[in-house]
C-alpha cells in the first residue's frame, strides 16, 4: 500500500507542469505596385442626340476594340442638360457620359491609349465632345497581392516550428490563427498626367511606389 501511494506521488507533478503558451506576432513586407489605372470620360453636348450617339458610340467601338489595356466599368448615360439662370431653369441640350476604368502593367501601352483618344477627339474638330482623363494611379493587383499574403503565411508557419524546436520544454503546436491586417485594397498613389498635357507630358510616368501589407498571427503551444 505504501508503494503505491509513493508511485502516486511521484506521477503528480508531470501533470502539474504542463502548461499552455500563448503569444502573438506580425509579419510585414513591402510589395512593389504593379498596376497603373486611370479612368476615362467622353462627354458630348448637343441638342441633337443622334450626333451625341454618333461620337459616343464611336468612342465606345475604339476603346472596345483596343486590346492593349483592361476595361472595366463602361458606363453610358444620356441626361438632359440645364443651367440656372436667375432662378429660371433654362434646357441647353442633353449630354451623353462614358466612362470607363483603365489599366494595364505597362506604362507605355496605356500612354499610347490615351494619346490615340486625343487624336480622336481633336480630328472631331468639335468643342461639343470632351475628353477627360484622371490622374494615373499606381495599384497593387490582387494577383500579386494574394500570393504575398500566402507567402507570409508560410513564413509563419516555419517560423513557430523553428521556434518550438528551440524551447528547453517539449511543446506540440495546436492552433496557429492568422489574420490579415491591411486586407486587400488597391492603395493608389497617383502623380497628374491630364488630358490637356502635351504628348512629352504624357511620358512622364507616375512615382511607381511600394504598398507595406501585414498579419498577426496567434500562436498557441502546448508544453510539457
Amino acid at each position: 500500500m505504501r508503494k503505491l501511494l509513493l508511485c502516486s506521488l511521484f506521477a503528480v507533478p508531470s501533470f502539474l507542469f504542463s502548461y499552455n503558451l500563448e503569444f502573438s506576432k506580425s509579419f510585414y513586407k513591402n510589395i512593389q505596385n504593379d498596376t497603373l489605372e486611370s479612368r476615362v470620360e467622353i462627354i458630348v453636348d448637343s441638342k441633337d442626340i443622334d450626333f451625341i450617339n454618333e461620337k459616343i458610340e464611336f468612342f465606345q467601338d475604339v476603346i472596345n476594340d483596343n486590346s492593349t489595356v483592361k476595361k472595366t466599368n463602361g458606363n453610358y448615360s444620356l441626361l438632359p442638360n440645364y443651367q440656372y439662370r436667375k432662378n429660371q431653369e433654362i434646357f441647353l441640350g442633353y449630354r451623353g457620359s462614358l466612362y470607363y476604368n483603365i489599366e494595364t502593367s505597362q506604362y507605355e501601352k496605356l500612354n499610347q491609349f490615351i494619346l490615340d483618344l486625343k487624336d480622336i477627339k481633336k480630328n472631331m474638330n468639335t468643342n461639343s465632345v470632351k475628353l477627360s482623363i484622371s490622374n494615373l494611379q499606381w495599384t497593387v493587383s490582387k494577383e500579386l497581392y494574394e500570393k504575398n499574403i500566402n507567402m507570409m503565411r508560410i513564413e509563419a508557419i516555419n517560423w513557430i516550428k523553428k521556434y518550438s524546436k528551440k524551447l528547453s520544454d517539449p511543446c506540440i503546436i495546436k492552433t496557429i490563427s492568422i489574420n490579415n491586417h491591411s486586407g486587400f485594397n488597391s492603395s493608389m498613389y497617383a502623380r497628374g498626367a491630364m488630358v490637356n498635357s502635351s504628348p512629352e507630358a504624357m511620358n512622364i510616368a507616375p512615382i511607381q511606389t511600394k504598398r507595406f501589407i501585414s498579419i498577426n498571427v496567434h500562436y498557441k503551444l502546448d508544453c510539457k
